[in-house]
């Protein structure tokens, strides 16, 4: 019951058709208005705070399209719903949010929603500080929310995400707390809960596949770098040929999977409980017979 409710949840960010609650006139905002990225890499931008336009738009359609255009393409290049750093540098890139053309979600160019601009610096290396990772499992959702609010720093983001995705259910709204981190490299965090109010898994968004994810090495990713030198084991999910990690202290298993949200594609890593090493060679045994 569980998995089902999860996998909803996240099936209904694939899907934004919304209303501005308090019928106050929304400005669009985006987690950071200035940030660095290091050369070579892909990036999404999450956006914080929709328009009043775009919650008008989305009243009768059910998702919206992004376009990136940099103002100095030589230093940012625009793979249309993702952008890229090409040199060290700086310079301004326009994000641009337009109706969907299709369920695709392709730009309808004749239907732009709104603009906002962000500044841009491009650096050979940038250092990855992930959201602090809770493996506590078992802890009451009252005792998470606190320790993520008043420890972490997080904002509550439940509100303005139910109001970006009504189609979530009151059922399913009762399992999981979102949280702005406000940063731009993972600016969401999830919490889910069992029907007890135990917390059995914990998930952050990311916004460059590469800080996960390396090919044809996945200990080169910085992501899981960090995982590794605290006690978790690499390995490879069995659902394809992205890394997947263990600790078998925490009994904690890491899974990654991209999902649509704003019209972007983004990784999350989900965190959740599992008592049995998915990487132990006599686990694996004991399941094939």
């Amino acid at each position: 019951m569980m998995k089902k409710l999860l996998s909803l949840m996240f099936l209904a960010m694939t899907f934004t058709s919304v209303m501005a609650q308090d019928g106050s006139q929304k400005k669009l905002e985006l987690t950071s208005d200035n940030i660095e990225i290091p050369v070579g890499k892909q990036y999404r931008m999450f956006i914080k705070e929709f328009s009043q336009t775009i919650y008008d738009y989305l009243k009768q359609n059910p998702r919206i399209a992004v376009d990136f255009e940099p103002a100095d393409n030589s230093i940012v290049e625009s793979g249309g719903s993702w952008f890229r750093g090409q040199k060290e540098g700086s310079t301004t890139v326009k994000m641009i949010i337009y109706a969907a053309a299709n369920s695709l979600g392709y730009p309808d160019y004749n239907n732009k929603l709104d603009e906002t601009t962000f500044n841009v610096t491009v650096k050979d290396k940038v250092a990855v500080s992930i959201p602090t990772i809770n493996t506590s499992w078992g802890i009451q959702c009252e005792e998470i929310r606190q320790k993520i609010e008043n420890d972490y720093g997080y904002e509550n983001f439940n509100d303005t995400y139910f109001a970006m995705h009504p189609v979530i259910t009151d059922e399913e709204k009762e399992i999981f707390d979102i949280y702005n981190t406000n940063m731009f490299e993972f600016p969401l965090v999830f919490t889910i809960f069992n029907d007890e109010g135990q917390m059995w898994a914990y998930q952050f968004l990311i916004s460059n596949f590469e800080r996960i994810w390396t090919l044809p090495n996945h200990e080169d990713a910085p992501i899981v770098q960090i995982l590794m030198n605290n006690g978790y084991t690499l390995g490879t999910a069995e659902t394809g040929s992205e890394p997947a990690l263990y600790n078998e202290s925490t009994h904690t298993l890491v899974t990654i999977t991209s999902m649509i949200v704003q019209g972007q594609t983004f990784l999350y890593a989900t965190f959740e409980y599992t008592d049995t090493n998915p990487f132990d060679p006599n686990s694996i045994a004991d399941k094939r017979i």
